[in-house]
Formats: C-alpha cells, structure tokens, sequence
C-alpha cells in the first residue's frame, strides 16, 4: 500500500537534519568535503530527492482524490451528482453494470475490435448503450471545460466523453488518468492558468498596463479629469502535438476493461506532459508556445557564471512586485540540481534560505514555494535562466477542449501489439502588459 503524505513526511525529516548537520559543519570547517563526506552528502540528498518527489506524488494524489470525488453522502446531498459513479464502485444498485463499467467495456470493444479479438455480448451491449460503433478508427476525446484542480466535481454533463458520433463512450476515469498524467510529467500545468476552448482560432487576449494611474480627490461640481488607457493584446495559437504512437501488447487488450484504459491514458498523458512542459518552459514563441523563460522578465544577473549567492536570490524575489508577491500563484521555479545547490546557501543571519516543509507542507524559499521543473538548466553556466519567479497564474496555457486519439491495428501486427496515438492542441504565453509578474535569474 501506498505510504502517505505524512509516512513520507516523516521519514524525510531526519535526511533533512542530516544534510543540514553536514552544511553547518562545512561552514565551520571553512574546507571542502572529503571523498567520503561527498559520497555521503550526494546519498544523502538523493534520498531526499527521491522521498520529495514521492512525497509530492502522494500529496498531488490526495488533492485530485479530494476534488475528483465525495462520499456518498456529499453525491446525495449535490444536485446532478446523483448517479454519478461511486468510488470504488461499478456496479449499479440492481446488479447491472454501472455508467462507469459500460463505458470502460465500450472503450475495450473498440481497442479490441481490429486486432482480430471476438466480442463478446457484454461487449456489444456496452456499445450500443454508450453510442460506440467499435467499428470506428478514431475517436474525439472531449476534456472537461475547466481542468481537473478547477473542477472538484464534474455534474453529469461532464462525466463521461462524448464521442464524434454521439454518446458517452469513453470511461470517466480515462480522461482524469490522462489529465493527471499531464500535470505530474508537466510542472508549468500545476501552477499555470489552463483555459479550454471549443476550437482552434487565433485567441487575443487584451492587456493593459495601468499601475501608474490612480484616481483623484474633487470638490463640489468639479469636472473629473479623463485618463486614457492604452490596450495591447497577447495572441494564443494552437500548435499540434503527438504522444507518438504507443504499443499495447494483445494481452492487455484481453484485460480488465478498467486496467486497459488506465494503462492508455496514462501513457498518452505522461508524453503529452513532457513535451508541452518542454515547451511551456523553454518556447521560443515562434513555431511553437512563448515558454516561461521567454516571456519572462530580467530579475537578477548573478554576479556569478558557476555560483548563485543567497542574497541574490533576496534581490529575485523582491524584484517582482509586491502586488504579485501576494498571489497564491506565486513561485519560485528551479530544476532539481539547481535545488542541490541552494540547499547549503544561507542569510546573513546564518539561517538556511531552503525551509523543509512539515508535516506534508511543500518545501519553500525564504516562504516562497517552490515549483520543480526538469525543463529549467540544470548547470549554472554563462547564459542559463536558472530560476524564474513570480505569479505563475500569469503563464497561460490554452487547450482545445478535444483530444484526437487512433488506432493503428496493421502497424505492429508482427509482434502481436496494437498502437494508439494521441494528438492535442495547445499553445502558452506569459501575459505581461509590461509590469513583470515572471522574472528571470541569469549567469554571465
């Protein structure tokens, strides 16, 4: 059984205290470590690592279960949530299969349908009730208008993918697994603000820049002044994506209903998520999304190519404005070898700047939170933005509110496999009227 937020939590502290130990004593030693001290220190913050990047899987995990479903009761006391699936079940009150269960033997029928496997009559039924024709070689997979950590209960309407030919045809659970997939293989769509539309046009998106102007104080049957407000737009595209194709050995077509589309979606998720994070953090807005870096503003030059200093990183975050500092979007955004580093850095006043959060609470920077993102340098080098900071919010991404999914049934018929490929819409950009609410940290 999975550990919990709190099991992991636990069994992190004590590596935290360890690598603090050892950071202390550095100091005071004023030398570097010995072969064997580096040896222990590098262990001791893999574990670390490892145990954080579990810890945030169990913690992401924990809120989309809170989000995504209830107890019974709250499905009772919600209107429109009155048949939606319970959790952990699938079957409906009088035996029969469930919405859910129907769906997912839909689903089955149609990746099974061109591999040369029969049907049987559950699955024929499954079919006909959820409108699939298994005959099909595509199918329009429609996401949620808002995403999954916007949404912590989706009425009826939206519980299930309605396909190209009507009906609902692909499991509730296909979709979440694809969106949680995602986000835990794409840091930027944790903190960024997803916005879904029903097509591809060209979106412009006004923006204003009118922190220097204020109202006024007037007396009696005075005339009020006029102050003009100048207007630019931000234009989001759509630019296409592949997850490539994936293979499906036969076996698993021959699976539990459930299990086959579990496996599908998160693998169709989990590319999808690497290569936008790719993009939504290092786009160069031509051809392709406006990544972080990109739109973001100049912070900080270090004074460094091979070093970050800890009151540069003061000077990062004080660098954004105040009004932005306030927001709950607000991050500090690293890779994890640039987090290895910042881990030994401390204030004038000797207290370290990295503070380990507790008891499942994220980890933060000076009280900022931090936000991992694998896409961000890794090597403090001359020219690399190893650090951005600010209202993430302000990083929009726009989705197409349809994933294309295909069936290729003749390619790996060899090897006795089946491969899906997804395609997706999407584009990303920093919405910036020219107040910064993103900065950047560079080297020389």
């Amino acid at each position: 059984m999975p550990l919990t937020v709190k099991q992991l939590a636990e069994q992190r502290a004590p590596i935290g205290a360890e690598i603090r130990k050892m950071a202390d004593t550095l100091e005071g030693a004023k030398t570097d470590f010995t072969p064997e001290e580096r040896s222990k220190w590098e262990k001791l913050n893999a574990d670390f690592n490892a145990l954080t990047r579990q810890l945030e899987v169990a913690r992401r995990s924990e809120e989309i279960g809170a989000e995504l479903g209830g107890s019974g009761e709250e499905r009772r006391t919600k209107p429109g949530l009155e048949d939606t699936p319970r959790r952990g079940g699938k079957a409906g009150r009088d035996g029969k299969p469930g919405a859910e269960e129907v769906r997912a033997l839909a689903f089955q029928a149609w990746c099974r349908k061109q591999h040369g496997f029969d049907l049987s009559d559950a699955h024929r039924r499954a079919c006909k009730l959820a409108g699939m024709n298994p005959n099909r070689r595509a199918l329009n997979i429609g996401l949620p208008r808002r995403p999954v950590k916007e949404a912590p209960a989706q009425k009826r309407s939206l519980s299930a993918t309605v396909g190209a030919a009507g009906g609902y045809t692909v499991p509730q659970g296909f979709v979440y697994n694809l969106e949680r997939a995602l986000k835990a293989y794409n840091g930027m769509r944790e903190v960024a603000d997803t916005m879904r539309t029903e097509s591809g046009n060209s979106m412009p998106w006004p923006t204003t820049n009118d922190t220097n102007n204020m109202g006024e104080r007037i007396g009696e049957t005075t005339t009020v002044s006029t102050q003009d407000v100048a207007f630019n737009q931000v234009v989001f595209g759509a630019w296409k994506y592949s997850s490539k194709m994936v293979q499906v050995p036969a076996e698993l077509l021959e699976d539990s209903a459930f299990n086959l589309a579990d496996e599908i979606s998160s693998m169709l998720g989990e590319r999808l998520g690497r290569v936008q994070e790719l993009d939504f953090t290092q786009g160069t807005g031509i051809g392709q999304p406006q990544g972080v870096l990109t739109g973001a503003q100049l912070g900080v030059t270090a004074a460094s190519d091979t070093a970050i200093a800890a009151d540069e990183i003061l000077n990062l975050i004080h660098s954004v404005d105040p009004a932005y500092r306030r927001d709950p979007s607000f991050r500090i955004m690293f890779h994890d070898q640039i987090l290895l580093v910042i881990r030994k850095l401390k204030d004038n006043y000797g207290r370290y700047l990295f503070e380990e959060g507790q008891n499942g609470a994220p980890d933060r920077l000076k009280g900022v939170m931090i936000q991992i993102n694998q896409n961000m340098p890794s090597v403090l080098a001359a020219g690399n933005k190893t650090m951005a900071v600010g209202a993430m919010r302000k990083y929009k991404i726009r989705d197409i509110n349809q994933i294309r999914m295909k069936r290729l049934e003749e390619r790996y018929a060899d090897s006795d496999q089946v491969a899906f490929i997804a395609f997706m819409r999407s584009d990303g950009k920093v919405l910036d009227a020219g107040t910064g609410p993103i900065k950047y940290y560079v080297h020389p």
